[in-house]
């Protein structure tokens, strides 16, 4: 069973950091998105003036 812990816990924390990156990632993304919803919505707005 000792054998067992070390691969245990190097498991965890293989998981954790995937779960960490991934959601950091997703975080990112929603931000770039809004950024070029904001943009898109900007070019609209000068278009509809011109």
């Amino acid at each position: 069973m000792n054998h067992l812990i070390p691969g245990l816990i190097a498991a965890v924390l293989a998981v954790g950091i995937i779960i960490t990156l991934t959601i950091s990632a997703v975080i990112r993304i929603n931000h770039m998105d809004r950024n070029k919803i904001h943009e898109v919505r900007e070019l609209y707005r000068k278009r509809n003036r011109v």
